[in-house]
C-alpha cells in the first residue's frame, strides 16, 4: 500500500482541482475570503451502514460519497463549488480501488462543477 500522499496525490489525479493557494494534501484547505456564508459539510460513509461491498461497486461508493454531501448542501440552498474527501481505507486497498472510488466521484463533480479542494 502506498503512503499517505501518494494516495492522495493518485486520488487527485482523476478530480478536478481549482488554482487554490493550498489544496489537497495541506493540512487545511485555505480559501480565498468572499462575501456572504460559506456552508461546509462532512457525511461519511461507513461500510456496513451506508452500503455493503457485495451489492456496490467501488465506484458507485464514490458516486454516494459526494452525492449526499452535494444534497446537504443543496437543502441549505448553497450552490458549492468545492468539496472535501476524507477516505479510511483498509490496507488492502489496491491504487485501482483508490481511482475507482475517485471515478465514482467524477460524473457528479463535472456536473455540478465542483472542485476537490482537500480533506
Amino acid at each position: 500500500m502506498r503512503g499517505e500522499f501518494d494516495l492522495i496525490d493518485l486520488f487527485t489525479s482523476r478530480l478536478p482541482r481549482p488554482p487554490a493557494p493550498m489544496g489537497p494534501g495541506d493540512d487545511c484547505a485555505v480559501l480565498p475570503a468572499s462575501r456572504g456564508q460559506l456552508c461546509l459539510t462532512t457525511d461519511a460513509l461507513v461500510e456496513g451502514v451506508h452500503f455493503s461491498r457485495p451489492a456496490f461497486s467501488l465506484e458507485d461508493v464514490g458516486h454516494k460519497a459526494l452525492a449526499v454531501n452535494l444534497s446537504d448542501l443543496a437543502a441549505m440552498g448553497a450552490k458549492p463549488e468545492w468539496f472535501l474527501c476524507a477516505l479510511a481505507l483498509p490496507r488492502s486497498f489496491t491504487d485501482q480501488d483508490v481511482l475507482a472510488l475517485a471515478k465514482g466521484m467524477q460524473p457528479s463533480a463535472r456536473q455540478h462543477r465542483v472542485k476537490l479542494i482537500g480533506g
